[in-house]
């Protein structure tokens, strides 16, 4: 594998940043990337998640949906958050979908989902050489 993609369900604009930021904080129910509520504290990523990401063994790249569904057409009517992996032949795949990230509702329980699929996605690997 040579990175994991994580794609917020986010758009860059001056009126949804007010929105998203306002919503997270008087009805974190109704805000729409909960990939973004779990791993983001007020202001900055969460250390647990910083750490581990840093400490995975392989490129992490981070995009909002919009500009995911550029780069990568064929996932433009994904849901979103996800966390995809891109493989040495630039094959993206899905990896934890946004219904799997929605059961998530702390940081560990995302490390922990995130630990497991990677666990499953390299064993599957393994058993294809």
């Amino acid at each position: 594998m040579k990175e994991i993609i994580l794609v917020y369900n986010e758009t860059l604009n001056p009126i949804s940043l007010v929105e998203n930021i306002i919503t997270r904080y008087t009805d974190p129910s109704k805000y729409s990337c909960n990939l973004c509520h779990i791993t983001y504290g007020h202001i900055k990523m969460k250390n647990a998640w910083k750490e581990y990401l840093a400490s995975l063994e392989c490129k992490t790249e981070v995009y909002l949906k919009k500009s995911f569904s550029k780069k990568y057409p064929k996932f433009k009517n994904y849901l979103y958050p996800a966390i995809f992996t891109l493989d040495d032949h630039d094959n993206v795949k899905l990896l934890i979908s946004e219904s799997e990230i929605k059961e998530c509702s702390e940081v560990e329980m995302l490390i922990a989902l995130m630990k497991n699929k990677l666990a499953d996605f390299h064993s599957r690997q393994n058993k294809k050489k």
